[in-house]
């Protein structure tokens, strides 16, 4: 082929070469917000149940504490344990997990 044949095939070469890189970066750039966005998502929700991890362990302590110290005024001086039947109804904290 000469030179004169070659020339008019250059800029459709070019531009389905650019067209190519194009889709490529699209769909690069695409893949990279989707994995950005879906790491994002998982670390809010381990930090929210990490929160609601923290949240039950101290409000069980609190709720432990109150029951040790009702058995001891029991033990000590035989008063009689105080039994809230609203509190037996509802679901242990560790269930919401």
């Amino acid at each position: 082929m000469e030179n004169s044949q070659i020339t008019p095939w250059i800029p459709v070469i070019a531009t389905l070469c650019g067209a190519l890189f194009g889709l490529f970066a699209s769909f690069a750039i695409a893949y990279f917000n989707k994995s950005t966005e879906d790491r994002k998502d998982k670390d809010d929700r381990n930090r929210k149940r990490l929160e609601k991890i923290y949240e039950l362990v101290i409000s069980s302590k609190s709720g432990t504490a109150m029951q040790m110290a009702h058995l001891f005024n029991w033990i000590h001086s035989e008063m009689p344990i105080p039994v809230d039947k609203d509190d037996l109804s509802t679901m242990p904290p560790l269930i919401e997990l």
